[in-house]
């Protein structure tokens, strides 16, 4: 009879499967042998589906209001580089699925405008401005810690 295995995602240091002579030779004595290798499956499938969408440029449109980004863009730019914001401009940075280990998510955002961009987490919280200096150009780096979004880094460039 099939016996259905509950997957968690975890990495096993080691597989162990029976030794032919020495061990039970029965579909019961490889069940933990299956086991592993399915936690080991689910583990890695989560993690490569967090990493698949990394490196990731997005070019964020609108010139006011809220513009939604997604938490799998790696690099996130005001589209044009021009000057396409005006006042009031927000970026609202949406959540990473639960579960997210730290630092999983990282971001940059980058302003290339000379208009202040103010950065939000999905709730609304204000996590930085973004305002381009006379022949520089600012960015921030945030980063999922799990439970929100914090600011880690911050930057000009000439």
């Amino acid at each position: 009879m099939a016996t259905p295995l509950t997957e968690a995602a975890t990495f096993d240091a080691q597989v162990i499967v029976p030794e032919d002579g020495l061990d039970d030779e029965s579909a019961a004595s490889l069940v933990p042998a299956f086991q592993s290798l399915a936690d080991r499956t689910l583990y890695l499938k989560t993690t490569y589906e967090a990493e698949v969408g990394r490196h990731r440029v997005y070019a964020a449109s609108g010139t006011s209001g809220t513009v939604t980004i997604p938490y799998y863009a790696e690099h996130v730019y005001a589209s044009g580089f021009g000057n396409p914001v005006s006042v009031g401009c927000v970026w609202q940075v949406a959540t990473p699925p639960d579960g997210s280990a730290d630092r999983r998510w990282v971001m940059k955002l980058v302003n290339f405008a000379g208009t202040a961009i103010t950065v939000k987490d999905a709730g609304g919280s204000t996590l930085s401005t973004i305002t381009q200096a006379s022949a520089t150009v600012r960015a921030i780096t945030i980063a999922y810690n799990g439970s929100g979004w914090e600011v880690i880094d911050r930057a000009w460039y000439p």
